[in-house]
């Protein structure tokens, strides 16, 4: 199984295009709500530094998009992220959206286009989130989280959460794939992978197959879960802090809340966000790395971690 999951790493279905990782910022909408409309191709693409293919649809009236946002079939929230396999002169043509970016600017050229991966360093234990499919012709849907690492000029597989659906799934369903570390090592790009035909690599696509995803996050050993994109923005500092920590949120809601975690995953501190500056007082907390998520009625917006310093 792990050989079939790493090709998912050439998904660029259309064309054959190599695994790339460039710098890239951080990430954002794994919850599938923030998208960019592109009025040269008419289509929605998700925003935060997923990408797909769909620029190589302008290159043809023949040629289709294959990822959508989908208004009206959601798990949580205003939308979700909606992948279908078409044709495309007779090829198959897999539905694809990944981490990483797509350079308009050389559409033409889909192999330096198309850069997957992302900047991550962290070590979660689980690759969350939901999902529907409808499987055509015995298709399968793929949906693969990667983790890598750079030596000596070389790309290292050091973790990876494969997951393969071969049947229609109907109703919304959690995912929850747990991340096989193949190395001790520390990771320093990470890649996402969904896609409506699993096979898309070999031109294995059945026109009409889709995929479904919503709510896509990491769930670390403590058992406290991250958005893979974080739906807003939050700033603590100072961080590491001694006495006082300041958290704004430009963002906050009135039922907003901050929870404070300790390295063991127990809750040690919880405190209203009503504001947009709230001055929290961590005297009491004991040197160490802490996790916190903020919260809006039950929704995870954001999380992170900070360090408290000894005085």
């Amino acid at each position: 199984m792990i050989k079939s999951t790493i090709s998912f790493t050439i998904l660029l279905l259309l064309f054959s295009v190599p695994f790339l990782m460039n710098a890239q910022a951080p990430l954002l909408s794994g919850d599938m709500e923030n998208w960019d409309y592109d009025s040269g191709g008419q289509y929605h693409e998700l925003s935060g530094y997923w990408a797909s293919t769909n620029p190589v649809s302008k290159l043809s009236i023949f040629a289709p998009v294959t990822v959508f946002r989908e208004e009206v079939d959601v798990y949580s929230g205003l939308y979700a992220a909606k992948m279908v396999s078409d044709v495309f002169v007779a090829l198959p043509v897999a539905g694809l959206l990944f981490t990483g970016y797509f350079d308009d600017s050389q559409v033409t050229n889909p192999s330096e286009a198309a850069q997957l991966g992302v900047p991550f360093t962290d070590r979660p234990a689980f690759f969350k989130g939901y999902y529907k499919y409808t499987s055509v012709s015995g298709d399968s849907a793929a949906i693969v989280a990667q983790f890598h690492r750079y030596v000596n000029g070389a790309q290292e597989l050091i973790g990876i959460a494969p997951f393969i659906e071969y049947n229609t799934v109907n109703s919304w369903t959690a995912f929850n794939i747990p991340v096989m570390w193949l190395s001790t090592a520390a990771a320093d790009s990470m890649t996402v992978i969904l896609t409506s035909s699993a096979g898309g690599q070999d031109f294995q696509a059945a026109n009409g197959s889709t995929l479904l995803v919503d709510e896509v996050s990491f769930e670390y050993p403590t058992g406290i879960t991250m958005p893979l994109m974080p739906e807003v923005k939050i700033n603590l500092y100072p961080n590491p802090a001694t006495e006082v920590l300041n958290i704004e949120f430009p963002q906050y809601q009135p039922n907003s809340l901050i929870t404070i975690f300790n390295s063991e995953g127990r809750i040690i501190k919880t405190a209203a966000l009503d504001q947009e500056t709230t001055r929290l007082d961590v005297t009491t907390l004991a040197p160490g790395h802490y996790f916190y998520q903020v919260n809006t009625y039950d929704h995870v917006d954001v999380a992170g971690k900070f360090e408290i310093l000894g005085k």
